[in-house]
């Protein structure tokens, strides 16, 4: 939101996010989950912008600090490219939401298993396995087959 301009208002712009989507879950299935999404802090597409470690822990720490404070049942951090940045974040959820966190990510097409930084996703997943479920999202469902 810093890009923008507008990161003095994430704070009240997620609070806002939540409680639009508590009250729609309430109005049509009380017993549905809110999810609050976490994508990469730079690109769901370009690993080689994943921040170090440091950065990944404060960005990722202020959203799901946002996130919880607002009332989300789960944190989905999704479409993740950047193996380095999937597990620090998912250290990161379990540490603030154990229990109550999953995670996504985006492969290369080209591949199958591979994320988009190169890491087999065979590679990283005994790290998750804290996580609710671990998926796959952004991917066109005919390369999903292989």
């Amino acid at each position: 939101m810093n890009k923008v301009g507008l990161g003095h208002l994430s704070k009240q712009l997620t609070v806002t996010a939540v409680q639009m989507a508590v009250e729609a879950r309430d109005e049509v299935n009380p017993d549905a989950l809110v999810l609050g999404c976490v994508a990469p802090v730079e690109s769901c597409y370009r690993a080689d912008l994943a921040p170090d470690t440091e950065t990944c822990k404060k960005e990722h720490r202020k959203m799901f600090t946002n996130l919880l404070d607002a009332g989300v049942d789960m944190l989905l951090l999704e479409t993740c490219c950047s193996a380095h940045e999937a597990v620090v974040a998912a250290e990161l959820a379990q540490e603030m939401a154990p229990g109550h966190w999953a995670i996504s990510f985006s492969l290369d097409n080209a591949t199958t298993g591979i994320l988009r930084c190169g890491t087999p996703i065979k590679d990283i997943v005994h790290k998750l396995k804290d996580a609710a479920f671990v998926g796959i999202n952004c991917i066109d469902g005919k390369d999903m087959l292989a």
